[in-house]
């Protein structure tokens, strides 16, 4: 606290504050998908919108890294398959499944 308190205080340009004054994380991209990971199971009305928003996010390209490992897929194939292909008509409403719906998808879910 003592260190955060005391860069707010040698910071100079404003936006070099922006990431303290709204955001909740600070550390690396890596480190924020970790949290926002462990923060998966406890979100509830309580949350804001916004950091609900990030956590469901973070959780689908999750689910779409899965995927893509699964289908043994780069990301460079989500570019370049149509969008008829059978692998990304598979991971759309899994991904939807698994975030939005919350197990009320109609769907089948893949295994």
């Amino acid at each position: 606290e003592r260190r955060m308190e005391a860069r707010r205080w040698e910071e100079t340009d404003p936006e070099a504050l922006q990431a303290l004054r709204r955001g909740w994380c600070l550390g690396s991209a890596e480190f924020k998908r970790q949290m926002l990971e462990k923060l998966e199971p406890e979100m509830g009305e309580n949350h804001s919108g916004e950091l609900r928003l990030e956590v469901a996010e973070a959780k689908a390209e999750r689910i779409i890294r899965e995927e893509l490992k699964r289908l043994e897929w780069k990301e460079r194939n989500l570019i370049v398959r149509r969008k008829s292909d059978a692998g990304k008509l598979a991971i759309a409403p899994n991904t939807r499944c698994k975030t939005a719906a919350q197990g009320r998808c109609k769907w089948r879910m893949l295994r």
